[in-house]
């Protein structure tokens, strides 16, 4: 589903900055603001990767969104990380949102573990239930929980405004321009479920971040990570193919792109590494703040290409469908 005005798709909004805050939200001016950084090495003398003083802001239209982005090789970039390499323009945000249909086509829905999800969003009078989207792209997924569960409240966060109308915006959701690099400290216990999808190659401290973000976690809360590890495998043996290159010539050329977007990721100073050890080799049982009785983990492979086949003709079907988003 595609939430941007369809009059206008090339044109960022960012005079959606104000959507859905109370009136005391919206008047509230945020200690050491970025809005007027360019990069993350612009920031105020007194920041650093541990404090999270400028953390706690959020963009309003009384400020002037372009701040947020810039030009490089022709397309729109975000200005709060320099890490962070991929755009933010119409042309993303198309990827974006196949991508996050080609994830629902393949978990079934808009998250894994759905009774205990809907057990811990269920409404109860006097209590809001707090659904936190990090990373949050163009928004589509807050919109949708947003949709799906009107008595709480969503709120999503990335490193540029997100791409959606006024018009399109549940009354029960709004989003922030953040870099959570710098910190969480703003949200810590307020949130009863967080969201994270594909964020690892704008992380410099998997370790810390996780903490972070487990740390807004109320008790009883729950934390849905979903990450990728690069790896490409064929259709039937699930066998994994070394990537083609002069020593192995004979390797799979289509994992190419994959490997040198992670090492780039790496050389930005993504910590890749960390992130593929805690979510494929120790998980989340180690965290302090996560209990190791309920904490799950799952792997979901995806066709890549409209290539993968099957002799069932549904199954067929949704398999080039995926295949052709991804």
């Amino acid at each position: 589903m595609d939430h941007r005005n369809s009059t206008d798709d090339t044109v960022p909004r960012f005079d959606q900055s104000a959507y859905n805050f109370t009136p005391s939200q919206a008047a509230t001016t945020y200690a050491g603001s970025m809005a007027g950084a360019t990069s993350y090495h612009d920031l105020p003398a007194d920041a650093d990767e541990t404090g999270t003083r400028i953390s706690t802001y959020s963009y309003r239209s009384d400020r002037d969104g372009s701040k947020y982005l810039r030009e490089a090789h022709g397309r729109a970039i975000n200005t709060l990380s320099d890490q962070y390499f991929l755009p933010a323009d119409t042309d993303e945000w198309t990827r974006l949102d196949k991508q996050h249909t080609a994830i629902i086509l393949g978990m079934g829905g808009l998250y894994p573990a759905a009774d205990q999800v809907r057990a811990i969003l269920k409404a109860e009078p006097g209590n809001t239930k707090r659904v936190l989207d990090l990373g949050c792209g163009t928004g589509v997924w807050a919109v949708e929980m947003a949709k799906e569960f009107p008595e709480a409240e969503v709120v999503g966060v990335d490193l540029t405004p997100c791409p959606i109308s006024a018009g399109e915006l549940p009354p029960n959701c709004r989003f922030e321009v953040d870099d959570i690099n710098l910190g969480l400290s703003h949200f810590e216990n307020q949130f009863d479920l967080i969201h994270l999808r594909l964020v690892h190659s704008g992380l410099k401290n998997f370790r810390k971040s996780m903490a972070d973000i487990e740390n807004c976690l109320k008790p009883g809360g729950i934390v849905i990570w979903i990450d990728m590890d690069y790896d490409l495998y064929s259709q039937d043996t699930f066998v994994h193919m070394p990537t083609a290159s002069e020593l192995h010539p004979n390797g799979a050329w289509l994992s190419r792109p994959a490997y040198e977007m992670r090492r780039s990721a790496v050389l930005g100073g993504s910590d890749v590494h960390t992130m593929e050890k805690v979510l494929d080799e120790e998980g989340l049982w180690t965290s302090p703040r996560i209990d190791p009785d309920t904490c799950k983990t799952a792997s979901m492979f995806l066709p890549i290409g409209p290539w993968a086949t099957s002799s069932n003709a549904t199954e067929d079907q949704y398999l080039k469908y995926v295949g052709a988003l991804m």
